[in-house]
């Protein structure tokens, strides 16, 4: 027979037993009707209560441990045969009383109520179906792929090894003007040149072939991105095709700067090794002022442009020409040679001769007032400090002694018409009406503000064309005789096309469009653009402004369009490892491909810079000049130079010395901002110092 058993205890003498094993109903309302339902919920967890007499010398040590699981409502096995001989396997103690019993030892009374333990279904346990997969998201496209297919008319097997692609146009991203070079490894075939990840945006694109007989034209292509432009371009011989290089310019200003020097030799050099080339001089300008103005300003840029170029042919009469040139333009007056130089071209010269090592600016500072006086004595002239009558003459003959170019007069297109001829047209002036980049009347941009020198296989202008009498043709030293080429009321410029993109301001009636010359520069092939400034050891000169200018007269970092300080640049500056930076942040200017050339850097710091592969007796001043051709990058040393040299008394350097004779015992203070007196080592250039 099954005893009666409460986990280990074995309950002796069971006086009662009581079970409830109730069913559960729950009781539902009709919402909105009578009468209501029940739910059945199945049996609720079966209750039993019962109470007896426990004895002997063990139930102490059992009651203890079933009230021990009664305070921890651990579950515990209970087994009775008294009713219905059922066996449960597991309940808990809801209610324990225990008494102990008079009269006899190790005697107990209990009652215990306990609770069928029903272990909680265990959560169905379901696996999750996997989150679907996002949709990739739309690839962002900013790039698409150009083909440019060249054919040659009737020339199938045409040799294109030296066929030039350029695209010319503006970017969909920001606007931004782009001029690249398709470089021939690119070719994907004979006559097809392919290029990936092209920046989307509305172009032209122009095929130019080398040779003798060189063939051109020009294509528009809007490319999208991610799509693929196809671009077909059809040569025909006979193209009227104008070789061209291209010096810019200061706003408001004719004066050729030091940078744009190797540009003129590299003309010079052309012109003779192209003595078959007639040679065109045209001036331009920006947009900003009236085109009375422009008119005479475009035409005083193309006036010094020639008198430098054959500075060689006769000196004094470059000279003279330049001499006008510089003079102060009066109030109001438009029709005028003068062109109003100041600081900033004399500090130029100055620097460029040797004598100024300062920053170039609009200035007469101390080291300005040093330069002339060093300069001035030199020449052996009056020392003042004034750069006057007397010592602007002498500036500008060193100058341009430095180079003392010539060109064949002979090699310059004929001033001649029918029964008209009076020899050569030296220079013209387009106003503002042949830009390279359409801007609002009120912008400057430099690239516009321009000279033009172009080389065509042309003995004269076409029949056809008339251009006006240029408005100081009349004007002292570069003055001419008669002009035989046009009259007023003619358009300006209507013997070349314009450039791509541009929409003419005049209409030209003559000559007819494949009469006119369609201009392509001597070297077309871009490159991007690095440099890195450092001292002489490897340290970089970090957070250092400067102004770098591209060969086609581009302010690298921006340029002021308007207000204050209109044509001025807008100053990049170097990295923490002096590397020049674009306006993004940038390394170096990989957005903006230029062609190769001449470079303008200029320092707005005070130091003496050179290139790394020149002299440390190259080193001038702040600015410098490369030519880049992607063979290497414009990297600069740079050193420290004195914002002011003063003679002071050999005993005492806090006394100045106004003048020093020969054989005056003086010294020379330097005034270096940042370094003090024992970390400088100064080289000292010497001059004559006259009696």
């Amino acid at each position: 027979m099954i005893k009666p058993m409460l986990d280990d205890l074995e309950l002796q003498q069971v006086q009662t037993l009581e079970v409830d094993g109730d069913q559960v109903w729950a009781q539902h309302d009709i919402p909105a009707l009578e009468g209501d339902f029940f739910q059945g919920l199945g049996r609720r967890a079966a209750q039993v209560t019962l109470t007896g007499v426990l004895s002997g010398a063990e139930v102490a040590d059992g009651l203890q441990s079933l009230r021990d699981k009664y305070r921890a409502a651990a579950p515990v096995d209970f087994v009775a045969d008294i009713a219905t001989a059922t066996r449960i396997d597991e309940v808990l103690i809801e209610e324990m009383g225990v008494r102990e019993l008079a009269g006899k030892p190790a005697r107990f009374e209990y009652a215990f109520t306990l609770r069928e333990f029903i272990p909680a279904t265990p959560p169905r346990r379901e696996i999750p179906s996997p989150p679907p997969i996002p949709p990739l998201p739309e690839p962002q496209i900013d790039t698409a792929t150009l083909i440019v297919e060249v054919i040659v008319e009737g020339q199938s097997n045409f040799d294109h090894s030296e066929t030039v692609i350029e695209v010319t146009g503006t970017q969909a991203e920001g606007n931004a003007p782009l001029t690249r070079t398709l470089p021939n490894s690119n070719r994907t075939a004979e006559n097809v040149w392919e290029e990936v990840a092209f920046p989307p945006g509305s172009y032209s694109v122009t095929a130019t072939t080398a040779g003798p007989n060189p063939m051109t034209q020009s294509e528009s292509a809007e490319i999208d991105p991610g799509k693929t432009e196809h671009v077909e371009i059809t040569l025909r011989a006979g193209a009227k095709i104008a070789e061209m290089f291209v010096i810019h310019y200061w706003f408001d200003k004719g004066f050729i700067e030091p940078c744009m020097r190797p540009v003129m030799r590299q003309i010079a050099d052309f012109a003779k090794n192209n003595s078959d080339k007639k040679l065109l001089i045209v001036g331009h300008t920006d947009l900003v002022g009236s085109d009375e103005y422009n008119q005479s300003l475009s035409e005083r840029r193309a006036r010094g442009a020639y008198a430098y170029l054959t500075a060689g042919n006769n000196l004094d009469t470059a000279v003279k020409e330049w001499n006008e040139l510089r003079q102060k333009r009066q109030i109001g007056m438009i029709k005028t040679v003068n062109d109003s130089w100041g600081v900033r071209q004399y500090q130029h010269i100055l620097q460029d001769l040797g004598f100024y090592s300062g920053i170039i600016k609009d200035q007469h500072d101390t080291l300005t007032d040093e330069a002339v006086r060093v300069f001035q004595t030199d020449k052996g002239l009056g020392v003042d400090g004034d750069v006057g009558d007397e010592t602007w003459p002498l500036l500008i003959s060193a100058y341009l002694a430095q180079d003392s170019l010539t060109v064949n007069p002979d090699q310059f297109l004929a001033n001649a018409a029918e029964g008209c001829d009076h020899g050569r047209v030296q220079w013209l002036g387009c106003s503002e009406l042949d830009p390279v980049k359409n801007t609002p009347q009120t912008v400057a941009w430099r690239p516009n503000r321009r000279t033009e020198f172009l080389f065509v296989k042309e003995d004269s202008f076409h029949k056809d064309v008339k251009i006006p009498k240029p408005i100081t043709f009349d004007l002292e030293v570069l003055k001419g005789t008669e002009w035989c080429l046009g009259g007023e009321g003619e358009s300006l410029c209507c013997f070349v096309k314009p450039h791509s993109d541009i929409k003419r301001k005049t209409v030209c009636k003559n000559p007819a469009e494949d009469e006119q010359w369609d201009r392509r520069p001597v070297e077309p092939q871009t490159i991007v653009v690095n440099g890195r400034i450092t001292f002489e050891d490897g340290t970089p000169l970090d957070n250092a402004e400067y102004a770098l200018i591209a060969p086609d007269g581009e302010f690298m970092n921006g340029e002021r369009e308007s207000g204050n300080g209109r044509g001025r640049p807008i100053y990049g500056r170097t990295d923490a490892n002096g590397n020049f930076t674009d306006n993004k942040g940038n390394i170096g200017y990989p957005d903006n491909p230029k062609r190769i050339g001449t470079f303008t850097l200029e320092i707005q710091e005070s130091v003496v810079a050179r290139l790394v592969e020149a002299p440390p007796e190259g080193a001038k001043g702040p600015a410098v000049c490369k030519r880049l051709d992607g063979l290497s990058d414009f990297n600069i040393i740079v050193s420290l130079t004195p914002v002011s040299l003063e003679f002071v008394e050999s005993t005492d350097v806090n006394r100045t010395l106004e003048n020093v004779h020969w054989g005056d015992d003086f010294r020379l203070r330097a005034d270096i901002p940042g370094v003090s007196g024992d970390e400088i080592t100064i080289e000292i250039k010497s001059f004559l110092i006259r009696r």
